[in-house]
């Protein structure tokens, strides 16, 4: 019994730090988008979309402190489409929105994948969406295949 009894209070003690340290995370990240150093960085968009997708997967994987993640989550993706309203250049949004992980996804499949869609909420990702859409090359009628 007594064997038992020290798991318990090791998993015990073991999900209290969890808990702990998660809600100290939270409050790191939401600190850092209100002071905006998260701009210090190369990627913020992509930054701020791969600390969304990590909170998603805890949220979505566990029930600790659903509201605090949430919040933050939404922080993040409200940061995103600040960042892109703030520049009025597409070019620039585009090269952000382009930019890759360590597994080769860009922010857009990051974010679809992760179904963030705030981020691509703002005209300039819309606009950048549909010629992406459209492609690069006009269709021509005269062809015919």
């Amino acid at each position: 019994m007594k064997i038992q009894s020290k798991r318990y209070l090791r998993l015990f003690i073991l999900i209290y730090i969890i808990y702990f340290y998660y809600r100290l995370l939270c409050k790191n990240i939401s600190k850092n988008i209100k002071k905006k150093e998260i701009l210090n960085c190369h990627s913020p968009i992509l930054s701020c979309v791969l600390l969304a997708e990590f909170l998603q997967h805890i949220l979505d994987n566990s029930e600790v402190n659903t509201t605090n993640n949430e919040k933050t989550i939404n922080e993040l993706t409200q940061f995103c489409l600040n960042i892109q309203e703030a520049n009025a250049d597409e070019d620039y949004i585009k090269f952000l929105m382009s930019q890759k992980d360590t597994r080769d996804r860009s922010v857009f499949e990051i974010v679809s994948d992760n179904s963030l869609y705030p981020v691509l909420q703002s005209n300039t990702v819309g606009t950048i969406v549909k010629k992406m859409w459209n492609g690069s090359v006009p269709y021509n009628s005269n062809i015919y295949i």
